[in-house]
């Protein structure tokens, strides 16, 4: 039993054009680099935005912020409040959870989000930012 394989586009007069299309669709486009970033002049929303997003990106149902962050630096670590007794110990023992870090970038116009920890990405709308 002979089998032949055959371009089924072929009878359409498409077969040539397959290849062709699929190596168009591989070439690379142009991307802007994303750069490190500050927050310029955050107002309200844009603080809230901030807030909700590292919230949301961490699972939590809400963070407290520094109305500085990420206005000075490109980088923000947010960690668990560590809950003390009286005397100032750590009720908890030894904390071994790492911190979520935060990379803010900018690429093109756009402010991005970096969940570092998880690689996750979201976009500030509300937020300008400019090169650091």
């Amino acid at each position: 039993m002979n089998h032949r394989l055959t371009c089924c586009a072929g009878r359409f007069g498409l077969c040539g054009l397959l290849p062709a299309l699929l190596l168009g669709a591989c070439q690379a486009v142009a991307v802007t680099p994303e750069k490190d970033a500050l927050l310029l002049n955050p107002g309200i929303e844009a603080q809230q935005e901030l807030r909700a997003t590292v919230a949301r990106l961490i699972n939590h149902e809400s963070v407290k912020l520094s109305d500085k962050d990420l206005t000075e630096s490109s980088y923000l670590a947010v960690e668990r409040v560590r809950l003390r007794d009286k005397n100032g110990e750590l009720m908890q023992g030894r904390e071994t959870e790492k911190p979520h870090t935060f990379h803010l970038v900018k690429q093109g116009d756009a402010c991005w989000l970096v969940y570092v920890n998880t690689g996750q990405r979201s976009v500030l709308s509300k937020a300008q930012c400019r090169e650091k």
